[in-house]
């Protein structure tokens, strides 16, 4: 039955299977031979628990595992391998870590293992079911551990100087049994998932020193010697409510495909009601997001942006929950050479290289960032920008970075003020806010709507607008509240006859059919594309046009199909 998971930089997923089989699965397909396999106590909570790559693992193959070994006795172990494609290398196990002696309890051995963004490993150990050895500097259980790749106490633990021989390790304590935990890419932010006992489950933030409070407190706590849990849920059967936190990642992928205002959420499960919930770290809350799931016990983002989560009902499974159409309103089409008309043009989240069709090849941005180019400079022609949602910071080609926005915002830079440029902008879809730099903040709009700017009065301007969902109804700031498409289109307005104003329209991604207003349906495009109108051929009217990211390929109405690009670009 599978324990853990993690994705490797490649792409490849590892499994870890509590019998001791570390199995990989590539482009879909689990792969015959195991990776390595491993003598461990399976008995209870024991056995094969964790996986973490190296951070070099592209250069030396280091592959971390913890398990619960047998012999001289049982105990848990985190030992490195070495990969040589698939498989192990033979007789490349080396430990680096030996924990305490277990009890004849077979239960709370945590087990999870990352590798921080200073390059440090963390260790999760549960506290072998005695709530004593949490509070105890004695020992490493019911502790995060924070060692050096080669298993090395880190010189700057908290607890360096006061703890002695291998318990120097020791970097945060008081936790009962934290399977899971995870780091928030590029802020290393740290939420540690502990299973409670009789009341709470527990998401605590990962602090150097922490005292967690198990076993004298258990879920949110104000005794100021202990650090409370940044969210907690009750014990039961509904659909906010469970018996044990079993998996946990941060929404932050190098290309994301959920919707921007998701970006830094921390989705966790919950392995008896077997759902998946999502943290909002901008507004404290957790709202659902999945359920039916037969016991989860780990969650992974994919380098595509999906969510994959284990489950170990079933006889053991891993799903892949993916957006429908990759946010198409935060793709902007842009003029980079000042002819009059838009370029076909995509970016590549992996290194962060724009590709544009006729033009220079220019790296700039890194993964995580997302592309909004625009005339920030009231010049001719598009400049190459993106906007980093870690740090609400704007890097335009040529100019300063700026920051504008906060974490969890969406970024909707456009020319408000008509005077030839475009401004800095985003929208905080947790009060529906709107910030124009140079302009008071707006509210217009609430959380699930989809911010859609554009000029819908013809005056040179951009409107504030959104389009709501649930509804199909837009609202244009002092302008028209107009129901027009379904729930689950795609908005995608655009000037498509020409008259000098947008028109509404959304794209039906079932059929790939277009309906602007005032427009009869068109059908231009399939499911799985990206809708992206513009004026791709300098008449006065905006062209029909969807991206295949699967090929690479464009497809303009009226025009023969473009391959610009490759799978998993951004258009």
């Amino acid at each position: 039955m599978p324990t853990a998971m993690a994705v490797a930089p490649d792409g490849r997923l590892f499994v870890a299977e509590q019998a001791g089989t570390l199995r990989v699965i590539r482009d879909g397909v689990l792969l015959p031979t195991p990776f390595l396999t491993v003598t461990v106590s399976s008995a209870g909570e024991r056995g094969l628990l964790g996986v973490a790559f190296h951070p070099a693992f592209e250069t030396n193959g280091y592959v971390y595992v913890y398990y619960t070994a047998t012999s001289p006795t049982i105990h848990n172990r985190v030992s490195r391998f070495t990969a040589s494609g698939d498989t192990a290398v033979p007789a490349s196990e080396t430990v680096i870590l030996e924990l305490e002696t277990l009890s004849s309890a077979t239960i709370h051995n945590g087990g999870a293992i990352h590798f921080g963004g200073d390059g440090k490993l963390y260790v999760a150990v549960g506290d072998d079911a005695n709530g004593a050895n949490s509070q105890s500097l004695d020992n490493r259980l019911g502790k995060i551990l924070r060692i050096n790749d080669d298993g090395s106490p880190v010189a700057e633990n908290p607890f360096y100087s006061t703890a002695t021989g291998p318990n120097r390790a020791i970097w945060a304590l008081g936790l009962r049994n934290p399977f899971t935990f995870a780091f928030e890419p590029e802020t290393s932010k740290m939420f540690i998932n502990d299973v409670g006992q009789n009341a709470w489950e527990e998401i605590n933030q990962g602090l150097a020193g922490a005292n967690y409070a198990w076993p004298t407190a258990e879920g949110p706590t104000t005794d100021p010697r202990y650090q409370s849990p940044v969210f907690a849920y009750g014990h039961g059967n509904g659909s906010t409510t469970g018996c044990a936190i079993t998996g946990g990642v941060f929404y932050r992928p190098p290309r994301w495909q959920f919707p921007v205002e998701q970006l830094g959420d921390y989705f966790f499960a919950d392995y008896c009601s077997g759902w998946i919930r999502r943290y909002r770290s901008g507004l404290g809350d957790a709202v659902d997001f999945a359920s039916g799931i037969g016991n989860p016990v780990d969650l992974q983002i994919g380098r595509d942006g999906s969510l994959y989560y284990l489950a170990r009902g079933s006889g053991g499974l891993i799903s892949r929950i993916s957006y429908r159409a990759s946010e198409p309103h935060l793709r902007f089409a842009a003029d980079f050479n000042a002819d009059g008309k838009e370029d076909i043009a995509a970016w590549r989240p992996w290194n962060g290289t724009w590709y544009i069709l006729g033009g220079a090849i220019t790296q700039w941005g890194q993964p995580g960032d997302i592309p909004v180019p625009g005339d920030y400079d009231s010049d001719p022609q598009d400049d190459i920008a993106v906007w980093r949602p870690s740090t609400g910071t704007w890097w335009i080609n040529g100019s300063a970075p700026t920051q504008w926005g906060l974490p969890g915002d969406i970024p909707v830079p456009g020319d408000y003020d008509g005077d030839g440029k475009d401004e800095l902008a985003v929208w905080r879809s947790s009060t529906g806010t709107w910030y124009v730099r140079g302009s008071a903040p707006i509210q217009w709009g609430v959380y699930g709507d989809i911010p859609v700017p554009g000029d819908y009065d013809s005056d040179a301007a951009e409107d504030i607008a959104i389009w709501r969902p649930a509804s199909g109804v837009w609202y244009v700031l002092n302008g028209q509240i107009t129901q027009w498409g379904a729930p689950e289109d795609v908005p995608a307005s655009g000037d498509f006859d020409g008259d000098g104003k947008d028109e509404l329209a959304v794209w039906r991604p079932w059929s790939g059919t277009w309906y602007a207003r005032g427009t009869p349906p068109t059908q231009w495009g399939q499911q799985g594309d990206i809708p992206l109108p513009g004026d791709f051929d300098a008449d006065p009217a905006d062209d029909f046009t969807v991206c295949r990211p699967a090929s690479g390929l464009w497809y303009t109405m009226g025009k023969a199909a473009v391959q610009w690009g490759a799978a998993d670009d951004t258009p």
